[in-house]
């Protein structure tokens, strides 16, 4: 699912307090857009409630408010080129080769897209959103210690792969924008998922309760001596009090879940309580980590040769988990044919 929502950032301070009275006419436009596509996504008959715009407003405020201060501590912006991979520890860490770095940038089509465009015919750099998954693995190799090599040495080996380009404009603050409403987007795809289990669950039970209506009519047509006699040959047979304890539990938890005519009340309080509360479902963890150039991770007073690489990783729980950076990528390092992507001679200068 992909929304396009206009981003609505103007500080968390106000909307933790949902003070959105205070909103000039075109923020409370961009606001009550933000409504009404979280309610397109998820539940369209949310509409029916009364005053629902109301009633969500403060809630995609407060979420905004907060995913805008999360992506401010996003690191970057990172000049990515096949050059940094040699300056940069951090290049250096996220791909495994120069020429890894130029298939990734040098290829994106949503790069390629946006320098195309006739407003961006004179711009020379674009910065965007790098998306990629962190992995940790144990290995056996060597180090150095006291001066001495060590063989067999247990490592854990860091890789960065599944690497995307998104969300290019022409200055940081475009990229973060772009990332602020990934994120938004995000979580309205958690809000959902959340909506469409809550709709199953209810089928479920629906499903539970014929059938155990089916199953008590057929055992109420036998007569009690009869009932007993098949008790008797199949004990996991249940019996009509069995069944009937059953129904009345499924009874139970179906007037617990929405009913048909309160659903769109019960769906917008439901999205309320996720937007309102989005530090529950959304995390950043920065994490400074040591690396060696071939991606080994050691301690800070190791004496190997390493160097400290920041990373960010945005977690929207049932939804992703991703590393994130702000880059800023040339257009002269695009590849304009797949022959420029063939093998680098050795003596090539980076």
């Amino acid at each position: 699912m992909k929304l396009h929502l206009k981003l609505f950032d103007l500080g968390a301070a106000m909307f933790a307090r949902h003070e959105t009275q205070q909103l000039s006419p075109e923020q409370r436009a961009a606001l009550e857009q933000d409504v009404e596509s979280v309610v397109d996504g998820i539940e369209p008959k949310m509409r029916l409630v009364s005053g629902y715009q109301k009633k969500l407003q403060p809630a995609v405020a407060t979420a905004r408010a907060y995913i805008g201060a999360l992506v401010e501590k996003i690191p970057g912006p990172l000049s990515m080129t096949p050059k940094a991979f040699v300056s940069d520890p951090h290049v250096n860490a996220f791909f495994a080769t120069p020429q890894e770095v130029r298939a990734v940038f040098g290829q994106s089509a949503e790069l390629k897209a946006f320098f195309d465009q006739p407003d961006n015919a004179d711009l020379d750099t674009a910065c965007a959103l790098l998306c990629m998954v962190e992995e940790e693995k144990t290995v056996l190799g060597m180090d150095l210690a006291h001066g001495a090599v060590r063989r067999d040495v247990s490592q854990t080996v860091v890789n960065f792969s599944d690497h995307k380009v998104l969300t290019p404009g022409i200055t940081e603050a475009d990229a973060r924008q772009g990332l602020k409403n990934c994120i938004f987007n995000a979580l309205v795809s958690h809000a959902l998922k959340h909506i469409a289990d809550l709709k199953a669950h209810k089928r479920e039970l629906q499903d539970q309760r014929r059938i155990l209506y089916a199953r008590l009519r057929a055992r109420q047509a036998y007569n009690g001596g009869l009932d007993t006699l098949l008790a008797a040959a199949s004990p996991d047979e249940a019996g009509i009090g069995e069944i009937e304890e059953k129904l009345a539990e499924a009874e139970a938890r179906l007037k617990q879940a929405p009913a048909t005519r309160d659903a769109p009340r019960d769906y917008l309080h439901e999205v309320k309580s996720i937007l309102e509360q989005p530090q529950a479902f959304i995390r950043l963890r920065r994490v400074s980590l040591q690396l060696t150039r071939m991606g080994v991770k050691v301690d800070a007073d190791s004496g190997e040769p390493a160097h400290t690489v920041e990373v960010a990783e945005v977690e929207v729980t049932d939804v992703l988990k991703r590393v994130v950076v702000i880059v800023c990528y040339p257009r002269a390092e695009m590849i304009s044919e797949p022959d420029d992507l063939a093998p680098q001679s050795p003596n090539l200068v980076l």
